[in-house]
């Protein structure tokens, strides 16, 4: 009878979430090849499904005579021990199956053209003995940040170590390679990437061709031959935190594990560092640098309040008209940003309040006064203005809101010869090229990959105050994060619009003082038990039916509030703030909790189509 023995395999495939390994009998011909960390296919409810053995072993709980015969070895050595380790840190901690968690580390399967060797060791490569720091940098001037990695990356190659730069878009892969592959041998890595790419990449890193590593966030998950750092460049963007689908991690925390694991050091490189990592620095867990002298550029704040009195109905302010009339004048060129789209933000109803809502995501739509048509901006439903008011019967409608659209009309009826471009949505290269030579660029966040602000002389901040107004617990953080990349960019002149000038955005970008910023919002947040002075949890659940959506949510929160302590607290249901998301209704409970109490727990008792969200960046959507 040929030999055999027990594994402990990890399926790659979705599961429920306290499902994680399921023991297999290896058939004598496998039985002394097989190790931790191969690839393997296994029977599975009727079907052979992919798999990573995790583990050797000599018993089982389960009767052997009810064991099912691993199949096939597929790769061997295809995940590191590493892998494993991150992977398991990722699911217990974020609430997902580990074989959800594992597939991170698994972005494409062998085949016949694609058969990889075995992960081995290289010989000669140092290895750090201990945890190097942790460092977090406030980069006053961004063309500073260059010289910063180079340093970074020459003293862990020096080791012969490998360095990762993560960076939050993949456009920004373009910048580093430029300026760095000269000096270091590179290799890209994104999830987007083509397979054949990803498949090139994958090997040089693990076979130790390559000493810089530049990806987006899931180049966490790479089999790293000897990494000996990471850096986080734009560390308070929030591309870092996967929101949208299973697992829902944060990859600045997923980082710090992987340079606990490589003994690596970590540095966190942004122009805004988040002020939960203002707040570690205070309590001395992180080195703190400020890199660059103070921004060259100048800070000016209008306020708007003023307008009101006056009848005015411009959205440039005459002071700011008039910024922008000496910039052009000079020859210099300008960018103003509002982050709205359409003619104005919404539609309603003045005899009974009715509001257009996008039927898909029920979520207002925009009015675009050239086209005469609704839009909605998320989902891509376009409608006709329903006159007269699908509720009253009434004529009597109003538009509100500023949006890009009514800004470009009034800037091309205030200077009709100005070469003028408007970038918003999705671009195409050609448009985008024409961003070198317009006088004026009007934009919304999604223009900023195409410019160089280094190269306007002007910018300003059309209507914050719009995104201020949004309730949500990092809305102020976001919108610093806005101005201080103005500031820092190697713009000349910032200009801000507000009616609240008062504002302790506004009074730490003229002070030129990041301080007061961080300890205004820190005492907010500590008013209201925000991070970091509590952790969340956001649990979510959804249905075609409203009315089953939120029976789900109460039965969660029926589930969860027993089994709370004192350090914890939970709230909702609520719906989420856009009602509907993809044609489902959704309610969420949010968990605040303190030190002392590990939300861990609760993973196992609540059903398998709730969603865990922790550390969310947003509560309300």
């Amino acid at each position: 009878m040929p030999r055999s023995r027990l594994v402990e395999v990890a399926l790659l495939r979705r599961l429920p979430r306290g499902v994680h390994f399921f023991d297999y009998l290896v058939p004598g011909i496998l039985a002394d090849e097989l190790a931790v960390g191969d690839l393997v296919q296994v029977p599975f409810r009727g079907r052979m499904v992919n798999g990573a053995v995790v583990r050797l072993k000599q018993r089982t709980r389960v009767p052997v005579s009810q064991l099912k015969v691993l199949s096939a070895q597929l790769a061997k050595k295809f995940i590191t021990t590493r892998q494993l380790s991150l992977a398991r840190q990722v699911a217990d901690h974020y609430g997902v199956a580990f074989g959800s968690a594992l597939g991170l580390a698994v972005p494409f399967l062998p085949n016949r053209r694609f058969a990889p060797a075995a992960y081995a060791e290289i010989a000669g490569l140092s290895q750090g003995a201990r945890q190097r720091s942790s460092l977090a940098v406030l980069v006053e001037q961004a063309d500073k940040r260059l010289s910063l990695v180079k340093a970074l990356a020459t003293h862990v190659t020096a080791r012969r170590q490998q360095l990762l730069l993560l960076v939050p878009e993949i456009s920004d892969m373009a910048y580093w390679c430029e300026h760095l592959a000269k000096v270091f041998t590179i290799t890209t890595y994104s999830a987007e990437a083509k397979l054949t790419d990803k498949r090139r990449a994958w090997e040089n890193i693990r076979d130790g061709r390559v000493q810089l590593i530049i990806g987006t966030r899931a180049a966490l998950f790479l089999p790293f031959c000897s990494l000996g750092g990471i850096v986080v460049d734009g560390a308070a963007c929030d591309n870092y935190k996967q929101s949208d689908q299973n697992p829902r991690y944060d990859a600045l925390e997923v980082a710090k594990w992987l340079a606990k694991l490589w003994s690596g050091s970590l540095a966190l490189i942004s122009a805004a560092p988040l002020v939960v990592t203002w707040h570690d620095y205070q309590q001395g867990n992180l080195s703190w640098q400020k890199l660059g002298p103070r921004p060259p550029a100048s800070v000016a704040v209008i306020n708007l309040s003023g307008a009101q009195n006056t009848g005015s109905k411009q959205i440039l302010a005459p002071e700011l008209q008039e910024l922008l009339q000496k910039t052009i004048d000079s020859g210099q060129r300008a960018f103003l940003y509002l982050n709205r789209r359409g003619t104005a933000t919404s539609v309603i109803c003045r005899d009974c309040g009715y509001v257009v809502n996008c039927p898909k995501c029920a979520r207002p739509m925009a009015w675009e006064a050239r086209h005469n048509k609704l839009t909605c901006y998320n989902c891509g439903t376009m409608s006709r203005l329903p006159l007269p008011c699908p509720a009253c019967r009434g004529l009597n409608i109003k538009y509100l809101g500023t949006g890009l659209s009514k800004l470009e009309d009034e800037i091309a009826h205030t200077w009709p010869r100005l070469n003028l471009l408007v970038l918003e949505g999705a671009v195409s290269p050609a448009r985008a090229s024409l961003a070198k030579s317009a006088q004026l660029v009007i934009g919304s966040r999604a223009a900023w990959r195409y410019l160089d602000f280094s190269t306007f002389g002007l910018l300003a901040m059309v209507l914050p105050d719009a995104e201020l107004a949004v309730p949500e617990w990092q809305q102020a953080e976001q919108v610093w994060q806005t101005a201080r990349h103005f500031v820092t960019c190697g713009a000349r002149q910032v200009v801000v619009q507000t009616y609240r000038p008062d504002h302790y955005i506004w009074r730490s970008l003229m002070a030129r003082s990041p301080k007061i910023f961080y300890a205004a919002e820190l005492e907010q947040r500590k008013m209201f038990n925000y991070p970091p002075f509590a952790s969340l949890v956001r649990f979510t659940v959804q249905s075609p039916l409203e009315d089953e959506a939120l029976r789900q949510a109460r039965s969660v929160y029926n589930i969860i509030a027993p089994k709370l302590k004192a350090q914890a607290k939970l709230v909702g249901p609520y719906p989420d703030y856009y009602k509907q998301v993809r044609g489902r209704y959704r309610f969420h409970l949010l968990l605040r909790y303190g030190r002392g109490f590990n939300p861990e727990a609760l993973w196992r008792v609540l059903p398998d189509d709730v969603i865990i969200d922790r550390h969310p960046r947003t509560v309300l959507s």
